[in-house]
């Protein structure tokens, strides 16, 4: 156990001087401007990912977070999709197979499930069929920016080959776990790319001077949209690492550095939960919560946390306690008739009722991805949010691939987490490894209750944080060993 814990120790601090020094570096370059910040970054990367594509992968996680604000530049000298993200994936991607190629080794391992065609397969249909409705997008979508694209190209780079990314992305981190890529590595990135999006989120709340309870008001949910995020994604991508660094602290086995920097993330993402202010990424956070106490039986965790949340919740500001109880007492038939209802903000009349007449006319297969562009309410009027996400993520999966895709995506994502949960509960997983498997379980878990309000099922920054860990997983040694999942399972 002392060899392994020192060995752990030499591998994970390496990545945590490399994040810093990355980390400076930008900073440094930042305060001659955003270009040369971005020029230096990028070749500096460039180099690195040209040297080992697992460094690619890397920075690739370091940046995804972080780059769905503003803070990150969405395009260089003019060029639509030339930003950094892009050109470091592709970089990534072309180094991985040049190394593959080189040393002769497969591409595609022939220990890869072939389960995750179940997700890409219908996601690509309800993207053909999306693009036959390109023309039946109002025109006030394109002049008020609701969207990026302007033509029918634009629309399936958006809606399918951008979150396809999030999957390669994952894919080739399984692959670089694999070749021996520690997840322990991985998770200093995540950390560190969460102190980058808390840093710039509380920056922008102390500049703008507005005070929590204008943050917490139901008329002010779109403020961190000028921060590049919506309130409910920020909660979502905030409660998926807290979960995980929960899980995290609770181990006994980790070092006492990784324990330093597992513990001031914890808190960055607790504080950047409750600035969110978001009921459904805090609800999915309690019942993510709940399993904890399921999979950790040990009593003296279970006493300690409960200490620290008697602590802990008395110190929260009213207006956190008084945005979750907003709409609770105000009647059932208000939910069911007014668009103004407080407890679902207007989504159960105002926009849920009025899209089931679309899951009606296209229920086996759905209208294609951003089926809400093209939705007779939505082109009438009739939806009363003003937005192309239904507010609900099963919503969504019915619009936009039907119910043959929505079983089959569903199968996929209950795969995963008990994929997640086999992994977690094998006693032979490498220090850091069972935990962060048992963490991803209740995270996935947590979205998916999430998801009744918000959330989307398709890859996007606000939930990168469960497809990374599924890609770290997929490729496990033990992820495919069904006599130890066998032997666990007996008493």
């Amino acid at each position: 156990m002392v060899m392994m814990q020192t060995k752990t120790r030499l591998e994970f601090a390496p990545w945590l001087c490399v994040g810093a020094a990355l980390i400076a570096g930008a900073a440094t370059a930042a305060a001659g401007g955003l270009a040369p910040a971005a020029l230096l970054g990028g070749a500096v990367a460039g180099c690195l990912t040209l040297a080992n594509y697992r460094i690619g992968i890397w920075l690739l996680v370091l940046i995804t977070p972080i780059s769905a604000t503003t803070v990150f530049p969405r395009e260089l000298f003019g060029i639509t999709g030339a930003n950094p993200y892009n050109a470091l994936f592709a970089l990534t991607l072309i180094t991985f197979l040049a190394e593959r190629l080189w040393k002769n080794k497969p591409v595609w391992p022939s220990t890869y499930p072939l389960f995750w065609w179940a997700f890409v397969l219908p996601v690509l249909i309800a993207a053909i069929v999306g693009v036959t409705h390109f023309s039946d997008i109002p025109s006030f979508v394109f002049t008020k920016k609701i969207v990026a694209f302007s033509s029918s190209t634009g629309y399936f780079r958006d809606v399918f080959a951008r979150p396809m990314m999030y999957v390669m992305l994952a894919l080739l981190l399984g692959m670089a776990c694999r070749d021996g890529m520690k997840i322990d590595a991985v998770i200093v990135a995540m950390c560190l790319s969460m102190w980058l999006v808390s840093a710039w989120i509380f920056y922008y709340v102390a500049s703008s001077g507005v005070g929590l309870s204008q943050l917490a008001s139901a008329a002010n949910r779109e403020f961190f949209l000028g921060a590049g995020m919506h309130a409910n994604d920020l909660g979502a991508l905030a409660a998926c690492m807290l979960i995980l660094m929960i899980f995290a602290m609770a181990d006994r086995d980790i070092t006492v550095t990784a324990r330093l920097l597992y513990g001031l993330t914890m808190c960055a993402v607790a504080m950047l939960l409750a600035l969110s202010f978001s009921r459904g990424a805090i609800f999915g956070f309690v019942v993510a919560f709940g399993m904890f106490f399921v999979v950790q039986r040990r009593l003296k965790v279970i006493v300690g946390v409960v200490c620290a949340l008697a602590l802990l919740l008395p110190l929260l500001p009213t207006e956190l306690y008084e945005r979750l109880g907003t709409g609770f007492g105000s009647g059932g038939s208000q939910v069911l008739h007014s668009a103004d209802d407080p407890l679902t903000a207007g989504r159960v009349a105002g926009v849920w009722i009025p899209l089931l007449s679309e899951v009606q006319a296209h229920p086996i297969f759905g209208n294609g991805l951003l089926a809400v562009a093209w939705s007779f309410p939505f082109r009438s009027g009739a939806i009363s949010i003003a937005s192309l996400n239904p507010h609900n993520l099963y919503l969504k999966m019915l619009l936009e691939v039907g119910i043959v895709g929505c079983v089959v995506l569903l199968i996929f994502f209950v795969s995963m987490w008990r994929k997640f949960r086999a992994l977690g509960k094998q006693s032979s997983m490498a220090i850091g490894d069972q935990w962060f498997a048992n963490g991803a379980a209740s995270a996935l878990l947590g979205y998916g209750v999430y998801g009744m309000s918000g959330g989307d099922y398709l890859p996007d920054p606000s939930n990168s944080l469960l497809w990374m860990a599924w890609g770290m997983l997929l490729l496990h040694p033990h992820a495919d060993t069904k006599r130890d999942q066998r032997s666990e399972a007996r008493p």
